[in-house]
């Protein structure tokens, strides 16, 4: 075990893997209890608006993933605000997720095909017991060092089951 951290969990880097090994570390020590139920994603809300347009804002979608397969995206919403605004993106109806998820928050450039990674975060149906989940910016990958994102901002996700 110790081989094992050494070469494989020191060099972890992002949020989510450190997420990933708690979740592991948890089952096999019983901290962590499975749950089997299905959820169904309804709210996804960002408190604090990200800076990534010149004039501050920024025009944010999302992807959901589920199993590494793509099962949403939502439209692009434009977004002006600072660190006490929040924006909530509503999916009717709510969205079934089951297992290992993947979301990405992209920036939309205006005028432009790219786009920016906002955050990303990944997380296991398994481990979630409560019907709302927070995400600190400390817990959201890509964002976690990202000065355009505010520093007290956080992600929340609104379930049901």
């Amino acid at each position: 075990m110790r081989r094992f951290y050494e070469d494989k969990v020191l060099p972890v880097a992002q949020p989510s893997q450190k997420r990933y090994i708690h979740y592991f570390s948890g089952l096999l020590s019983g901290a962590i209890k499975m749950n089997n139920k299905p959820l169904f994603l309804h709210h996804v809300i960002m408190h604090g608006i990200p800076n990534f347009e010149s004039k501050g804002g920024c025009r944010p979608f999302l992807k959901i993933y589920q199993a590494m397969q793509p099962v949403y995206t939502s439209g692009i919403y434009n977004v002006q605000g600072d660190s006490q605004t929040s924006i909530c993106i509503t999916i009717e109806p709510g969205l079934l997720l089951k297992g290992d998820i993947l979301l990405k928050c992209y920036h939309k450039k205006f005028r432009s095909p790219t786009r920016d990674v906002i955050f990303r975060v990944q997380f296991h149906t398994c481990a979630i017991h409560d019907l709302g989940i927070v995400f600190g910016k400390e817990d959201l990958d890509e964002a976690f060092k990202d000065e355009r994102f505010p520093e007290y901002g956080k992600v929340e996700f609104v379930f049901s089951y």
